[in-house]
C-alpha cells in the first residue's frame, strides 16, 4: 500500500529551506537514536543538486530507525476506514501546529467559502484517492521519527470533522503521535465530542462571530460553530484551541474582526490570530 501511493499526485513536500531543513532532519535522527538507545551512524550524502529537505536516502534512514521500534510506538487496526484525501503535504515547519508537521487535506467541506485559504495547497495535488487509515499510515511512516522529537500530523481540509472516525482509526494506530485538526467547527457536537480524548490541538477558523456576515460568506449559519466553541471551551480547556479571525475582503471590516475578538475573548479564548484572507 505504502508504494502504490506514494505518487506525486497524492503527496508532496512543503516548500523549505532545502538544505538547513536536511540539517535539521539529520539531527532529529541522531536524536531519535539516542532516545531509543538505537545505533546511529549518518551516511555522506554527495548530492549537489536542488535540495527538497528530504530524498529517498534520507527518508530509508528514517524508516530504517523507526521501524526498530515500530511495535512500541504503533497498535494494529482493523483497516475498515476509509475516507478521501485530496493531498499530503510533508516537511512543514512550524506551520499547522508545532514542530515538524504532515498536513492530510481531506476532500469533503459543508461550506461553500468565496476564499478558500487551501487552495494555494490543494492545488498542487492533482487527484484525491480513498485511502484506509493503514495507507496513511504506510505513508507517514518515513516521519515518525521526526514527529516522535518534535511534531505530528494535522488534519485539515475540507472539513476533517467530517471524518472524525477516521481521526480516531489513525489515532488507535499512532496513539503517541501529536494530532492537531484545522477546522471550521461547522459540524454536529458529536463530531467533535469524538475528537476531544484524541487531539491535541485544534485550530479553529471561524470566518466571523456575526451570524448574517457569515452565513453570506460560507452560505450556512455558524450556530454550530458557537456550540461547539462553548463545548471546547468546557472540555478541553481554551489552552489547547487557537482560533484564527480573517479580515476577508469585500465581507467583513477591521470594526467586524474586533467584535469577533472581543466575543472569543468574553469565551475565555486568547490564542487568537488575527489576519488577512489572500484572494485568489
Amino acid at each position: 500500500d505504502r508504494k502504490y501511493y506514494d505518487t506525486n499526485l497524492l503527496v508532496g513536500i512543503a516548500p523549505n529551506e532545502g538544505k538547513e531543513m536536511c540539517e535539521r532532519l539529520k539531527e532529529y535522527r541522531r536524536l531519535f537514536a539516542e532516545k531509543y538507545g538505537l545505533a546511529y551512524k549518518p551516511r555522506p550524502c554527495n548530492y549537489k543538486g536542488l535540495c527538497k529537505g528530504s530524498c529517498k536516502h534520507c527518508e530509508d534512514e528514517a524508516l530504517e530507525l523507526y521501524l526498530q521500534v515500530k511495535d512500541s510506538r504503533s497498535c494494529k487496526l482493523d483497516d475498515c476506514v476509509t475516507a478521501n484525501i485530496r493531498g499530503i503535504s510533508r516537511l512543514r515547519y512550524y506551520t499547522d501546529g508545532p514542530g515538524l508537521r504532515t498536513l492530510v487535506l481531506f476532500d469533503d467541506c459543508k461550506l461553500n467559502c468565496k476564499y478558500c485559504c487551501n487552495k494555494d495547497i490543494i492545488k498542487q495535488f492533482l487527484v484525491k484517492k480513498p485511502l484506509t487509515v493503514n495507507s496513511l499510515g504506510g505513508i507517514i511512516e518515513r516521519d515518525i521519527l521526526y514527529f516522535d522529537i518534535n511534531g505530528g500530523v494535522t488534519f485539515g481540509g475540507g472539513e476533517p470533522l467530517l471524518n472524525s472516525d477516521f481521526i480516531v482509526a489513525f489515532h488507535k494506530l499512532f496513539p503517541l503521535m501529536h494530532l492537531t485538526v484545522e477546522t471550521s467547527l461547522n459540524a454536529d457536537i458529536e463530531e467533535v465530542s469524538k475528537l476531544v480524548d484524541v487531539v491535541d490541538e485544534w485550530i479553529v477558523d471561524i470566518k466571523d462571530m456575526n451570524s448574517a456576515i457569515y452565513k453570506e460568506y460560507t452560505g450556512l449559519d455558524n450556530s454550530n460553530l458557537k456550540l461547539n466553541l462553548y463545548y471546547l471551551a468546557k472540555q478541553v480547556g481554551v489552552d489547547a484551541v487557537r482560533v484564527r479571525v480573517p479580515l476577508i475582503p469585500e465581507f467583513n471590516s477591521e470594526e467586524d474582526v474586533e467584535k469577533s475578538v472581543k466575543e472569543l475573548k468574553e469565551l475565555g479564548f486568547y490564542n487568537i490570530d488575527v489576519f488577512d484572507y489572500r484572494i485568489f
